[in-house]
């Protein structure tokens, strides 16, 4: 049987001996409900009210909230799909798109609103590109396999991500010789392959790169045409993932500082009909891309509204600011269950370095079955957090109903086992899981 509580928020998972109760913000409704398995599902943590201050956004969503947003100069946070979808959101409220005879898209703003600029930024001042066509079900790589980063798993963690990597080159070299040679693959490393890979993008002016870019997908769509180092990227990357949760502190921090940005950019490809929106705002003059660089600072401190943006020795500044960066990684300190920090139920992440010794690396501490781990070692049995925000720091590429789905057998499996497992007494009746949907509590 299963039973949904709606409107319901819970504030707090209590270990009783061999189950679990719940506290619930509104205990005139009922009495805290006890369970002997709990699945925290409790998904991103996003404000309810995302409008922080007069016309500074913490988040994009929802999208309504956008509505209150007049013209003027508005600066977006982020130039990926989250971006995408606060800016398309804003200028189909100010305006609308249309195709002309020949097919291409423009955009025409009301006549008063005609007056707003839009700006999005990022690290880099990259758009992201244009899907690209790819046979589904994936092939399997030639050399960069599951079976072979499992094999070096097998030796340790010492010097795993540079061997790593050699498979990844080898898979590459293999797949597109000629991608290989132009970007010099030979003599790369895996602290400067994403500088190659980027190259003549990030010398080229964003809206003209994305007008090629789309140009060259669109025709190997109509050619059903796989770029091959694209592809061999794109089925590589969740292999490569599965060797994280091994690499070591020093390790780590590498992956994360530039190789790991070559995967999400590539498998986070964009509609074309997102695209052509962005190019279309652009060359009506209400959209601009900028370059923060490393040491950007953002504030709101001491303006009536908006936000200013230092950039060197320059100053942006916005009537209306939008942080739309999307979704953040979570750590121990963000779990919105207290007692089970508290305790030492739930801890943050840690790795261990090189010499040995442990680090903080964020996100929490979970076996391979999601329970979270006491003391990083002893899994909390019939407690479950498949919570993917808790997960990227070991698992950077998990997203989607099809990570969600994966999560959910993985769980589903431990509970299975557990409950048919042979016992000699237990009690011959056991409650249904309780799954707690975070999202659905905070519209409560």
């Amino acid at each position: 049987m299963i039973e949904i509580i709606e409107n319901c928020r819970v504030t707090d998972i209590i270990p009783r001996s061999n189950h679990f109760s719940l506290k619930l913000a509104d205990a005139s409704r009922c009495e805290d409900p006890v369970f002997d398995y709990v699945i925290a599902a409790t998904g991103h943590n996003f404000p309810s009210s995302p409008e922080t201050s007069p016309g500074f956004f913490e988040a994009p969503w929802p999208a309504t909230a956008l509505r209150t947003i007049g013209s003027g100069r508005i600066g977006i946070l982020g130039t990926s799909l989250s971006a995408i979808d606060a800016i398309v959101t804003i200028a189909s409220y100010f305006g609308q798109f249309a195709r002309d005879d020949v097919g291409e898209l423009s955009y025409c703003a009301n006549p008063n609103k005609d007056d707003f600029r839009a700006v999005m930024m990022s690290r880099k001042g990259l758009l992201p590109e244009a899907d690209f066509y790819f046979p589904i079900p994936y092939t399997e790589p030639a050399i960069c396999t599951q079976q072979a980063v499992n094999r070096r798993l097998a030796l340790g963690s010492s010097g795993l991500l540079d061997d790593i990597f050699e498979l990844f080159r080898s898979e590459i070299a293999s797949a597109d010789p000629n991608y290989a040679t132009t970007i010099g693959l030979d003599s790369l490393t895996v602290d400067t392959f994403a500088d190659a890979y980027y190259g003549l993008r990030d010398k080229t002016d964003p809206f003209e790169w994305a007008a090629a870019n789309l140009a060259e997908a669109k025709v190997n769509f109509s050619k059903r045409h796989t770029v091959p180092w694209r592809y061999a990227i794109l089925i590589t990357h969740e292999i490569i993932e599965s060797a994280v949760a091994y690499f070591n502190a020093d390790d780590l921090r590498r992956f994360n500082q530039s190789f790991k940005s070559i995967f999400a950019d590539d498998y986070a490809t964009v509609p074309h009909l997102s695209i052509e929106r962005l190019l279309a705002l652009h060359r009506s003059g209400h959209l601009q891309i900028t370059a923060l660089g490393e040491d950007a600072v953002i504030s709101n401190e001491g303006l009536a509204r908006g936000a200013v943006v230092q950039i060197g020795d320059r100053h942006e500044t916005f009537d209306t600011f939008i942080n739309a960066t999307g979704q953040k990684t979570l750590s121990a300190d963000d779990f919105p269950f207290p007692t089970l920090t508290e305790q030492g139920f739930v801890s943050e992440a840690k790795t261990v370095t090189a010499v040995g010794s442990q680090i903080r690396t964020g996100g929490i501490d979970v076996d391979g079955q999601c329970r979270p781990l006491i003391a990083g070692v002893q899994p909390l049995r019939r407690l479950y957090v498949p919570a993917v925000s808790y997960l990227l720091h070991k698992r950077p590429f998990i997203q989607g109903i099809t990570s969600a789905a994966d999560l959910g057998r993985t769980v589903a499996a431990s509970i299975v086992a557990e409950i048919t497992r042979p016992q000699r007494s237990r009690r011959a009746r056991t409650k249904a899981p309780v799954v707690i949907d975070e999202a659905k509590s905070a519209a409560a």
